[in-house]
């Protein structure tokens, strides 16, 4: 059975790659579905078009806004948000 995996990214995307070449290759029996970035400049994503995975942009800066002396509350936030999307 191969699974279905959605990968969060936030950088270059170089273990995206790696798990996009394991997939490709046989090595993971898997298949990135979503990239998910939480910077705009992520270059992430344009590893993910290239593969033709889509990927989406989605901000962690509203979070920390929302709770500014609280990070650790904003990344449960942030995580809790994800995890219903």
């Amino acid at each position: 059975m191969t699974s279905r995996l959605v990968v969060l990214a936030t950088g270059s995307g170089s273990n995206l790659q790696a798990i996009l070449d394991a997939c490709a290759d046989g090595t993971l029996e898997a298949e990135v579905v979503l990239v998910v970035v939480n910077r705009r400049t992520a270059f992430a994503a344009e590893r993910a078009a290239a593969a033709g995975v889509p990927s989406v942009y989605r901000p962690m800066g509203p979070f920390r806004e929302a709770v500014p002396d609280d990070p650790r509350r904003a990344r449960e936030r942030y995580d809790a948000a994800l995890a219903a999307e």
